[in-house]
């Protein structure tokens, strides 16, 4: 629960705001591999997963029941010298909406069949071919035909090159970033005649290099370049008296970007470090704007001490860059520190304990984030945590 402390608290002489969430998750997961006598192996996978959720605010209450499911069977095999995987698959998805008005009733059930094909081949000692194909036919959105391909290069036997793209496809839901920040007031149900599946085209090429040393010490280098641009990206917009509706008013959005990733180990010791580069732009008929509450530049660095099947102490650090907000104003930076431990006493279970953001970086900090009145308070975007410092721990069991 938040908002106001009076009413946290159980002083409630006068209404205030208050937030209340309470979510229930249960999920299944199955797994059956069998090696057959040709030598092909055999895989029979399932999992299944129900998320209750009841979100309240004043005069207004969210509530429903999300019930999804994954099934597939794939068999995979070496013919010379190519490895392959065949397979089919099903999804399903339905949510179930506790008493909706009738205009804002967000009930759904769908289902996606697919089968798919993966090989893995070289085609000469230097250039190695992955290529799949996966054909998706949804009960709302229709059919998708998702080709995938790359190749990589041996350009020595520490170094490699890999180019590599593919399609992709997202159906329009109701759980989006924005809908949530409305708590699902007003919003319009989805209309699955007006609105498409975004569709997604995405190319990278990276280049790997290796370094082993003479005293046990190994660095990786891995530099990466990208460019994804998805079709009809879904937005929810405001409507009169108060509604909002999802719909696709831009042409297309692109993201391009550099990635740069090193790994480097010796002894127990390890060090990972990476930067991220963004550019994100959204095209449509009145030009081009760059997306909102995306940092522009991400770098991520962990330092871990692991002694094997013992111990482990990690140091980890994150930096988000500026951020364009939804008003044309500009988020601050900031970073967040944590800490993490574990002991493993056998290999049946193990203690762990998390500091997280032990430097208790908020937004909160740098700005007030609502206006308004003690009742009917207005958020600014949200772009930095709010928790603040948290510490969790626990048990892991192995079964």
């Amino acid at each position: 629960m938040g908002g106001n402390l009076n009413h946290i608290e159980g002083r409630r002489l006068q209404p205030t705001y208050f937030e209340d969430s309470d979510t229930t998750r249960i999920s299944t997961q199955f797994e059956h591999i069998k090696q057959l006598s040709s030598g092909r192996e055999f895989v029979l996978r399932n999992s299944v997963s129900r998320f209750d959720r009841e979100l309240k605010i004043p005069m207004f209450s969210f509530a429903g029941a999300q019930t999804s499911s994954f099934s597939e069977i794939h068999i995979l095999g070496t013919n010379e010298n190519v490895d392959w995987v065949l397979g089919v698959n099903l999804l399903t998805e339905d949510f179930e909406q506790d008493n909706p008005l009738l205009s804002l009733a967000h009930d759904f059930s769908g289902n996606t069949t697919g089968i798919f094909a993966q090989s893995t081949m070289p085609i000469s000692s230097r250039w190695m071919l992955e290529s799949g194909l996966r054909l998706d036919h949804t009960s709302a959105y229709g059919t998708f035909v998702l080709p995938r391909v790359a190749l990589m290069y041996n350009i020595s036997e520490d170094s490699t090159l890999r180019i590599g793209g593919g399609l992709g496809y997202k159906e329009p839901t109701l759980f989006t970033q924005e809908s949530d920040a409305l708590y699902f007031l007003n919003i319009l149900p989805l209309d699955e005649v007006r609105l498409d599946a975004e569709q997604s085209a995405g190319l990278n090429i990276d280049i790997n290099q290796s370094f082993d040393f003479a005293n046990g010490m190994s660095l990786n280098l891995n530099a990466l370049v990208f460019y994804t641009r998805v079709n009809d990206p879904l937005q929810l917009e405001a409507m009169t008296q108060g509604h909002y509706i999802f719909s696709q008013p831009q042409d297309y959005l692109d993201s391009k970007g550099t990635e740069i990733n090193a790994a480097w180990f010796w002894n127990d010791f390890k060090l990972f470090l990476g930067y991220t580069r963004t550019d994100v732009e959204e095209h449509g008929l009145v030009g081009v704007s760059e997306s909102t509450l995306i940092p522009e530049d991400r770098v991520n660095a962990v330092f871990v001490y692991e002694r094997e099947d013992d111990f482990r102490i990690g140091l980890e650090a994150y930096y988000f860059g500026q951020q364009t907000l939804n008003d044309g104003s500009t988020g601050r930076d900031y970073w967040i520190f944590g800490l993490m431990m574990e002991k493993i006493y056998s290999e049946d279970y193990s203690l762990f304990l998390n500091f997280e953001n032990f430097t208790d970086t908020r937004q909160t900090r740098y700005e007030q984030i609502n206006t308004g009145t003690l009742l009917n308070p207005v958020f600014n975007d949200i772009f930095a945590p709010l928790d603040g410092f948290v510490i969790n721990g626990g048990i892991k069991i192995r079964i």
